[in-house]
């Protein structure tokens, strides 16, 4: 008993050393002023107390409300739009459980992938430090591609209005988190899947510049067709991008290529002519608004390169669409692909020359609308030039067998094809409005004056008489020069012949004349002149380039060009490969007339410093280097029956 005791006396004075002290009373307020009920009193104490503790409740409340805000954010998770379990659950039942390591065990059991044969696979990655979340994205990644692949086959399967109701019925229960990265895409996959999307998911789409920029482009092309102005936002860079391209062909210190000398099938491949027709895809509306974009910046920039865009959309749209060319275009087609087909062979044979014949024929009868599109497409400047060179040929040829220029019926073939293309811009402006025959002065004048001037060269080299008769007799063709760019065009092509026949001073007069036209006629155009500056750079005379002559070209013909084209670029073009002929004094002469151009323009910049660098190496460039299959040779007595080379 008495062991007990003790131990009874030790635990009670423990629990009294372990009772708080009381605090001591204080002594009452008295009130001042008297006669106060005690029982009114007591009242408003007891009705202040709640209101001050009420006050310190919603003073803690407040800190809570700012915690739990950034959680709230249904535009960025599953639980806003769904109402599944995420953030929100979790900080709640974290701060009410009583152990939160079993409620978060519990929590990834109920809420983590429910799927037998993966549940191994998770204690696996949990001892190699894989993080839960890296493992379920890429599991929701793997899922969502699965369930649209599982999309994109019931719309093959399903056709019409059960595939429309079966997409639709699925849209509806997911459109709703088009706004969440990880359903967006399930979401626009859909939308693109529907041959028809309601008014108000594209008021949606439009209304959000984010999701506009992540759709894909058949969901775009329906937009597309309500709101044309989005349509040419994003045709117009392509269009820019596309011409930029052509231009910088041109000067390309390249020997390989050219403007006149790139295939067609190459030039396709270029990426902004492959995604305008990715754009276009299978909508026929857009591929006729497409056209009239096309037409409407030929038109206001004038330049000929738009002809290019013009056929190598037409051809490349037939290869993945042909049901779209051959319902809205499909004469056109058959002219371009005859065409595109010669310009690749170099030669023109009686069969498709009749069926570009009968199709220039037809349209113009029927449908002269079409008519203008070829027009356009003529005068694109790869097609232009085969023309010239083609119609040079055969002048020489009646020149051999003493026939009349107008019995040939091959070369009125090319002179007709050629006329049009140089009047592209008055049958696409409809100043024309029937095709314009070729005129008597052409027919009956300046071709015999031409095949008169070439033999009296020729004459003049057998028995070496004065340059000044021959030189005289160009005279007889200015007339024409000034009237008819066709005549421009081939005397530009006997201007290359000359070159390789190192006939300087003949060719010296023929640029003394140039200048007194060149700002009126086609002679100013950027793609003609580059044509003449390539005759030059790409003849193979050794000779070196007499100073008079010289001048003909760099300080005659280049410097009075009109501001639209800029002449120092084609100058430097031309010195990077000439250089070697010419005297390095005059050289010299050259390039400090054109410094005053460079800090303007970086594009003449970026080419005196080649040319620059390209003389200071000294290093000389064989002429044998450039590529001289472009410039024709009219030598061979046989050119009508033979297969022409350019």
């Amino acid at each position: 008993m008495a062991p007990s005791r003790a131990r009874n006396d030790r635990k009670a004075k423990k629990s009294v050393k372990n009772k708080p002290a009381k605090s001591p009373t204080k002594p009452r307020k008295s009130h001042g002023k008297r006669g106060r009920k005690p029982g009114k009193s007591g009242s408003k104490a007891k009705d202040k107390a709640p209101k001050r503790k009420e006050e310190r409740v919603e003073e803690k409340e407040e800190p809570t409300t700012a915690r739990e805000s950034p959680l709230k954010t249904p535009k960025n998770n599953l639980e806003g739009f769904f109402g599944l379990r995420g953030p929100n659950f979790l900080h709640k039942a974290l701060t009410t459980c009583n152990d939160p390591n079993e409620m978060l065990q519990q929590f990834r059991a109920e809420e983590g992938i429910l799927v037998p044969t993966l549940r191994p696979a998770v204690a696996l990655l949990d001892l190699m430090d894989v993080r839960r979340y890296d493992f379920h994205m890429l599991c929701a990644e793997q899922l969502r591609q699965a369930l649209m692949d599982r999309i994109t086959s019931a719309s093959k399967v399903a056709r019409g209005e059960e595939k429309q109701r079966q997409l639709e019925a699925l849209l509806d229960q997911c459109f709703v988190g088009l706004n969440l990265p990880l359903v967006r895409p399930i979401v626009l996959h859909v939308l693109g899947n529907l041959d028809t999307v309601a008014d108000r998911y594209k008021k949606e789409i439009m209304n959000n510049k984010e999701l506009y920029d992540v759709c894909d482009v058949p969901l775009r092309r329906q937009i597309w067709l309500d709101r044309k102005d989005l349509f040419e936002a994003e045709m117009f860079p392509l269009f820019d991008e596309w011409i930029a391209g052509r231009r910088k062909s041109m000067f390309e210190l390249n020997t390989t290529s050219s403007l006149y000398s790139i295939p067609g099938n190459i030039r396709r491949q270029d990426p902004s002519l492959v995604k305008m027709v990715a754009n276009i895809g299978d909508s026929v509306p857009l591929y006729g608004f497409v056209v009239d974009l096309i037409k409407s910046r030929y038109l206001s920039s004038g330049s000929p390169h738009y002809g290019t865009l013009r056929l190598d959309l037409l051809i490349l749209l037939h290869e993945s669409q042909p049901q779209i060319v051959n319902k809205a275009d499909g004469f056109l087609y058959k002219f371009s692909y005859c065409m595109d087909a010669c310009v690749r062979a170099r030669h023109v044979d009686a069969k498709r020359c009749k069926e570009i014949t009968d199709v220039l024929d037809i349209l113009k009868r029927k449908d002269f609308s079409v008519f203008r599109d070829i027009a356009m497409i003529l005068g694109e400047p790869q097609i232009t030039y085969f023309n010239a060179t083609s119609a040079m040929r055969l002048v020489q040829a009646v020149i051999n067998q003493d026939g009349l220029p107008r019995d040939n019926n091959m070369l009125m073939f090319f002179m007709r094809l050629l006329g049009i293309g140089t009047h592209a811009r008055d049958y696409v402006t409809e100043q024309l409005q029937k095709e314009a025959k070729l005129s008597a002065e052409i027919c009956c004048t300046f071709l015999p004056k031409l095949c008169s001037v070439i033999v009296s060269v020729a004459a003049r080299k057998v028995h070496s008489e004065n340059v000044k008769t021959a030189t005289l007799s160009l005279d007889a063709l200015l007339p024409s020069l000034k009237r008819e760019p066709v005549a421009v065009w081939l005397v530009l092509q006997w201007i290359a012949y000359l070159l390789r026949q190192n006939d300087q001073d003949l060719v010296q007069g023929l640029f003394a004349v140039f200048p007194q036209f060149v700002e009126k006629m086609p002679l100013g155009e950027e793609h003609l002149v580059h044509s003449v500056v390539m005759q030059l750079a790409r003849t193979t005379q050794e000779r070196v380039w007499s100073q008079a002559f010289a001048d003909c070209i760099f300080r005659t013909y280049l410097a009075s060009l009109d501001g639209k084209i800029n002449g120092a670029l084609h100058a430097l073009w031309l010195m990077y490969y000439v250089y070697p002929k010419l005297e390095p004094r005059y050289r010299d002469a050259i390039l400090q007339d054109i410094l005053p151009q460079v800090d303007g323009n970086p594009e003449v910049k970026a080419l005196f410093t080649s040319v620059s660098g390209r003389i200071s190496t000294s290093v000389p460039l064989s002429p044998m280097l450039l590529d001289t299959s472009l410039t024709p040779d009219f030598r061979s007595p046989d050119h009508v029956s033979s297969r022409p080379h350019i």
